[in-house]
């Protein structure tokens, strides 16, 4: 469990929740020292924390790294975090979808091919309809000329990705993940890189610096909702990362979501471009979580419990999206819920309908995300997701609850996709309660 560092959820199978104690007791070698509990006396959840192992604290030894601010000044941090707001507006060219397209040679040219002149898997139900040569009936869209066509790629191939890492006094698994971000390239493959701090610890900072991360702290944005001094809920994070960058598309990491370094650079660059493609045919998320680490083994097994096809009720449909990484299992229960719509490289979508809510290692477009309106439970008012995001500005799990149970945006059926593969491996070094 603790060896893929995952934070873990368990429900407690008595009041004292014994159970999560025994489990981290067992993993004390691997870091476990505490359990976090919440909901009713009934109904608990258990989060078991972890802290850094000796061999952790040597392999991300903090000492090169300032202790205080005080710190800071006069020295080459002061001289970084100068020009990294010099240089804010600055867009990385490199990491423009035209650059990749063109490192990725015949792979890049045949991916622009299969989605702007054949729609990707056009005949498919859940692959976007934008430019598909046959639009589904009801779905509003016309085919789109040849010109238009042209027209849409030469605009998709002038932008790019925005990564944007959220970090709250967690510096050891900041520098972990950021390490691997740069050792798999893909820094070079983003046009922006901005680090929302909340209320940074001097070392948060520095690290941000030394990969070349321009920082943004909630207290620096005017009129921000704040949970507390300095300090954003995911939810409004989420908001305000859309607003703060130039680029069209976002990547949206907290800060324990490392690269999976296995992942070659023209793979990730495969995974990256092909996922904006899809959100530009359509699709409002990508999922880009690796497949090899996901949860603590919940995504490995596909007869996972929580798995319900034929239910109507969208509580019991939650987690049906696991079973989607298993073609060979309940082939012909998935078929009217998802579809491949993309080979190379492998994406499989789907929509709300069968899937919790989350931010873990997604891709979506600032443009969807902030302006794309859906009716409240009152079917009155209307609102965006990232909205609903700031809306959640108080609470840290406010997001997550408002949209799976409050909302809840299954009814929405927002078009998702996930990569099969996937690219981010969660792992904590340090936790903050």
């Amino acid at each position: 469990m603790f060896a893929t560092n995952c934070a873990c959820h368990l429900r407690c199978t008595d009041s004292q929740c014994e159970n999560a104690k025994k489990i981290c007791k067992k993993y004390e070698d691997n870091g476990c020292r505490y359990v976090l509990l919440r909901g009713g006396k009934n109904n608990r959840i258990a989060t078991l924390k972890r802290v850094p192992t000796q061999q952790e604290l040597q392999q991300f030894d903090l000492s090169a790294y300032p202790k205080s601010f005080a710190e800071m000044e006069g020295s080459k941090w002061a001289t970084m975090m100068r020009d990294s707001q010099s240089n804010a507006s600055r867009i990385n060219s490199r990491g423009s979808f035209r650059s990749l397209v063109e490192q990725l040679g015949p792979k890049g040219g045949n991916l622009m091919r299969e989605v702007f002149e054949l729609g990707a898997n056009s005949s498919a139900k859940h692959c976007g309809s934008r430019y598909a040569a046959t639009p589904a009936v009801g779905s509003g869209s016309v085919p789109l000329s040849k010109q238009d066509r042209e027209d849409a790629q030469q605009a998709f191939l002038s932008r790019g990705i925005a990564l944007v890492a959220l970090s709250y006094h967690t510096p050891m698994t900041l520098l972990n993940s950021m390490r691997s971000w740069k050792q798999s390239g893909l820094l070079d493959m983003v046009t922006e890189r901005v680090a929302i701090l909340n209320d940074p610890l001097p070392q948060e900072v520095a690290i941000a610096l030394e990969h070349g991360f321009r920082i943004v702290q909630p207290r620096d944005v005017p009129g921000s909702k704040m949970s507390k001094s300095n300090v954003w809920t995911i939810g409004a994070a989420f908001y305000y990362a859309l607003t703060q960058i130039q680029s069209e598309y976002l990547l949206f990491l907290e800060n324990d979501f490392k690269m999976d370094v296995l992942s070659s650079p023209q793979n990730t660059m495969m995974e990256l471009v092909g996922g904006a493609a899809l959100l530009d045919s359509g699709i409002e998320i990508i999922r880009l979580n690796s497949r090899r680490y996901q949860g603590c083994n919940t995504f490995k097994s596909c007869d996972h419990h929580g798995i319900d096809l034929q239910s109507q009720a969208p509580g019991d449909r939650l987690r049906n999206w696991f079973a989607f990484y298993c073609r060979d299992r309940q082939v012909a229960a998935q078929k009217p819920y998802v579809s491949d719509c993309s080979s190379e490289p492998d994406y499989r979508c789907f929509t709300s309908w069968d899937t919790n809510w989350t931010l873990n290692a997604v891709l979506v477009k600032k443009g969807t995300m902030l302006t794309k309106k859906y009716p409240m439970k009152d079917n009155k008012s209307f609102k965006s997701i990232a909205d609903i995001g700031l809306d959640q500005y108080r609470k840290q799990d406010g997001f997550e609850s408002a949209m799976v149970f409050s909302i809840p945006w299954q009814r929405w059926q927002v078009p998702i996709c996930i990569s099969y593969n996937g690219l981010f491996i969660h792992e904590e070094i340090e936790t903050s309660a």
